[in-house]
């Protein structure tokens, strides 16, 4: 939090413009690794599905409960799209509460590849279709 502060970049770790995301966790392990960066104020994506699906109320209390309590929330969401999507909005929106610009994806890309999210598509992707020295 000595570092929000400081730095100018608001009052607490949930104020940063950062999202904690594990697409392809694998053990219980990652699953802490997870609740100690959101119990950090850091919102975390998990891939795959949720162990708590079952449960309504600690659906709410990781969700709703948690983002009252400390600034963030833990989700679940398999679709690995719509997890991107969620993250990136939840950091523009942090950023634009922080009077940041809005992110320019090209502004400080210098190498030679592109990465996964310069691809229009996963199928483009996969093809390696794009290539900055060609």
């Amino acid at each position: 939090a000595h570092c929000a502060t400081e730095g100018g970049l608001g009052e607490d770790i949930s104020d940063l413009p950062v999202a904690g995301f594990a697409p392809e966790w694998m053990s219980e392990k990652a699953l802490s690794i997870g609740a100690y960066f959101v119990a950090s104020g850091v919102t975390t994506w998990m891939g795959v599905g949720s162990p708590v699906a079952g449960s309504e109320a600690v659906t709410r209390i990781i969700t709703e409960g948690w983002r009252e309590k400390v600034g963030a929330a833990y989700y679940f969401e398999p679709d690995h799209v719509k997890a991107v999507k969620e993250a990136l909005e939840h950091i523009d929106a942090k950023r634009a509460a922080l009077k940041l610009e809005e992110y320019n994806p090209t502004r400080y890309a210098k190498s030679d590849t592109y990465l996964p999210g310069d691809y229009a598509s996963d199928e483009e992707f996969a093809a390696g279709a794009l290539s900055r020295s060609k």
